[in-house]
């Protein structure tokens, strides 16, 4: 029985096994093994570089959000058997190829966010040397007139910490985010370097446009994610990883929404993972978060353990929000159930739960506080 189909590199989907390129893996990134396609990114590279292709049917999986088993199949994928220390970031299995970052245009984002500020906020104009707000300025819910994030429209604004200029911002770009999502206090002072008209959002506007324009939180997600893997990267080469507690990851579900989904996507969707085992690590190709219903995880970079999550938390929406690498290893710190959801499942929840992805940009710009800082967050939302 014929397992392996030819088709064009137009036709691939996610989920598919590519077995063949009809030009041979010399020079290519990928294993020359084959491998599973986990992203569109993947796609792209392989519309680059080659015509053809030839998929293993037999290893091929539906990653359908209706196809439950196909779920299960991608937590048994991901999830590792092999039980190791909780800090051994050495990896038994075989990882592909890292796959090069493809540049993608910011110009469709910068009107789309444009947009959004205009509908929902309100423009303001500043003049030249005027602080926006100040480094370690508490947030407060009697003044929201202070919880304020930006849209820079025009001008230049600089950014400060202890007085010292480590940043510029220019046109198109989003700040003071962190604020009105998770009511913490300023990290560094930001002032305008000329004349300026910006966009400002409290929190109450903020999560009145979502509700109304869904899209823009996969949008705001995105830069998150990306100021999260720089101020990772930044905090670990100048010696971050020593004298840090862990942060608390914040819940994404309550126990009504957690019941809710786990009877939508059904028992095969839920995992069962053994106190130390990995969950998956660092370096991997992200095809799935996971919600944790039961036991406490822990999430480790380098030599140290990094965050703490529990029931309610969610582990792994970085690699899937950017479908990128995974930026940590994460181990069960005891018996856990967790529940996976895939990149169409992530979508549905964003597209029609306003509240879910309030949660998740809650529980984003904590980590990013956290890496930029060193503090654990401990605020009130």
């Amino acid at each position: 029985m014929q397992t392996t189909t030819k088709i064009h590199t137009k036709d691939i989907k996610i989920g598919m096994y590519v077995s063949g390129l009809d030009g041979g893996w010399e020079g290519t990134p990928f294993p020359f093994q084959g491998f599973l396609i986990a992203n569109g990114q993947q796609i792209k590279q392989l519309q680059q570089l080659c015509e053809y292709v030839e998929i293993d049917n037999s290893r091929s999986i539906n990653a359908s959000i209706l196809d439950t088993a196909a779920v299960k199949k991608l937590v048994e994928i991901e999830v590792d058997p092999v039980h190791q220390d909780l800090l051994d970031d050495a990896s038994p299995v075989s990882e592909p190829a890292p796959l090069p970052i493809l540049a993608e245009t910011s110009v469709h984002a910068l009107a789309d966010e444009l947009e959004f500020f205009k509908a929902f906020g309100v423009r303001e104009a500043v003049g030249q040397n005027v602080a926006l707000f100040g480094e370690g300025q508490k947030p407060s819910r009697l003044f929201w007139q202070h919880n304020k994030m930006y849209l820079l429209v025009k001008g230049e604004v600089g950014i400060l910490v202890h007085g010292i200029h480590v940043n510029t911002i220019t046109s198109g770009e989003i700040f003071g985010e962190l604020t009105p999502l998770i009511l913490a206090k300023r990290s560094a002072t930001v002032v305008t370097n000329s004349p300026c008209e910006l966009i400002s959002l409290t929190e109450s506007q903020l999560v009145s446009g979502l509700e109304k324009k869904p899209e823009f939180a996969l949008m705001l997600m995105g830069i998150f994610v990306q100021r999260l893997r720089q101020a990772a990267e930044a905090a670990l080469s100048s010696g971050f990883s020593t004298g840090h507690k862990a942060n608390k990851s914040i819940p994404v579900f309550n126990g009504k929404m957690m019941r809710e989904l786990v009877q939508k996507l059904e028992d095969s969707a839920v995992t069962h993972i053994t106190a130390h085992q990995t969950i998956f690590r660092k370096g991997a190709i992200g095809m799935l978060m996971y919600v944790v219903l039961e036991g406490r995880v822990i999430t480790c970079v380098e030599d140290r353990i990094v965050e703490r999550s529990g029931p309610g938390c969610v582990i792994g929406e970085i690699a899937l929000v950017d479908q990128q690498r995974r930026l940590a290893r994460v181990v069960a710190e005891t018996d856990c159930s967790l529940l996976a959801i895939n990149h169409q499942v992530f979508l549905e929840l964003v597209k029609n739960q306003p509240a879910f992805s309030i949660s998740l940009l809650q529980a984003l710009a904590s980590r990013l506080r956290f890496w930029r800082t060193g503090e654990p967050f401990q605020g009130d939302l």
